[in-house]
């Protein structure tokens, strides 16, 4: 019975006297020859490893769930584009039209030069430059007119406002006066700015482009020539030296300018080439000054109206 007993509580014993320490058990020979098998169980619960629970990588883990939901995302993209491929409505064919040739239009000599004048006309009114301000020169009745006027709404006869204006005061004159003088100077100044705007190249084919354009009748563009204050002087033939000579000479005396301008003229047909050769170096000097001038000032040299 004893033996019964201590072979059941035997590997017991050995597995706690495992987990603690690992003691050199000294069993007596009667022990051992008592209980069979004892010596082998005791060293087996000796050497016996306990072994842990196995834990899960939470690497493998994540990249499982990662793997999981990526796939679920890339079913629910596919069911979405089966979904919209199916709603969508069906494209129709485009049809590709052929280019139609046109039919080149064969215009008569006379629609050409319709044509050519009408571009002619246009590059002519760009070149010709915008309205230019008002320069003309206000006397005191003028300012009066235009003080009536804006009293008066334009309601006014001209009759009347001249009626009135003669029974102004010596004071109420001279206030017009002052007014005009004021104003004339203001256009002045307005009309400078305006010029200098441009340069005077630009000035001298404006003024080409605005005789052409009134030479053939073309309405609502501004025709006036415009008075450069920096335009050079031009230059002087040997004739206009000599009839500047001959006026300083006091010959003429009261006599008209007709009659001056017939004399030179039958006087200047007289001369030899010896006599008007100083003339005519006064002139080719002066020549040579206009061009010098104008090439300083950005034209052409001999610049003529196309």
């Amino acid at each position: 019975m004893v033996s019964v007993a201590l072979t059941r509580a035997l590997p017991r014993l050995a597995t706690a006297t495992a987990r603690t320490v690992t003691p050199r058990l000294i069993i007596t020979k009667g022990v051992t020859n008592a209980v069979p098998g004892f010596a082998r169980t005791l060293a087996a619960a000796a050497t016996k490893k306990t072994t842990a629970p196995k834990k899960k990588d939470p690497a493998k883990k994540t990249a499982a769930t990662t793997k999981k939901a990526a796939a679920t995302k890339k079913t629910a993209a596919a069911a979405k584009k089966t979904v919209a491929k199916k709603a969508a409505p069906k494209k129709k064919a485009v049809v590709v039209k052929k280019p139609v040739k046109k039919v080149k239009k064969v215009l008569t000599e006379e629609q050409k030069a319709e044509k050519a004048f009408a571009a002619k006309v246009k590059i002519a009114k760009e070149t010709a430059l915008p309205r230019q301000p008002p320069s003309g020169k206000l006397s005191p009745f003028n300012v009066y007119i235009a003080s009536q006027m804006k009293s008066t709404g334009g309601n006014v006869k001209l009759a009347t406002v001249a009626q009135t204006y003669k029974g102004l005061t010596i004071q109420e004159l001279q206030g017009l006066a002052r007014e005009a003088e004021k104003q004339n100077a203001e256009r002045v100044a307005e009309n400078k700015k305006w010029i200098e705007q441009y340069t005077p190249v630009e000035i001298e084919k404006a003024n080409y482009a605005r005789r052409w354009l009134k030479k053939h009748n073309i309405k609502r563009v501004d025709t006036t020539v415009i008075k450069d204050h920096r335009k050079i002087l031009g230059r002087r033939s040997a004739y206009i030296y000599y009839c500047l000579a001959q006026k300083d000479s006091g010959e003429f005396g009261d006599a008209k300018i007709t009659e001056k301008a017939a004399i030179n003229a039958r006087k200047w047909n007289a001369m030899s080439a010896a006599e008007k050769q100083p003339y005519e170096e006064l002139s080719l000097a002066d020549k040579e000054r206009y061009e010098r001038e104008r090439a300083d000032m950005g034209f052409e040299v001999n610049t003529k109206e196309q």
